[in-house]
């Protein structure tokens, strides 16, 4: 993919977790917050930490299970998930 159309697939990605959080789909937005902090752009991963910053401390256990079932077949962005449960425990 070149780097334009990369660019562009990872604003959209994350345009879409900011509608689903309008729509009040808090797991819809970390799914897509996740997917971004999965990729290979620094800049999406970047922008995919932010935004899981302000979202993240509000989901509830159901949402998250519902993140955890949706990444399940995506090893890079369920490794991520993992990872920041491990440091929100440490907090």
């Amino acid at each position: 993919m070149n780097i334009q159309r990369e660019n562009i697939f990872h604003d959209a990605r994350g345009w879409q977790g900011y509608l689903e959080l309008r729509r009040h789909d808090r797991a819809g937005a970390l799914i897509q917050y996740y997917r971004l902090l999965a990729g290979d752009d620094d800049s999406a991963r970047t922008k995919g930490a932010v935004s899981l910053a302000y979202v993240r401390w509000t989901a509830t256990d159901d949402e998250i299970s519902k993140v955890e079932k949706e990444l399940a077949d995506e090893p890079a962005s369920c490794a991520r998930l993992r990872l920041s449960q491990h440091l929100q425990l440490c907090d």
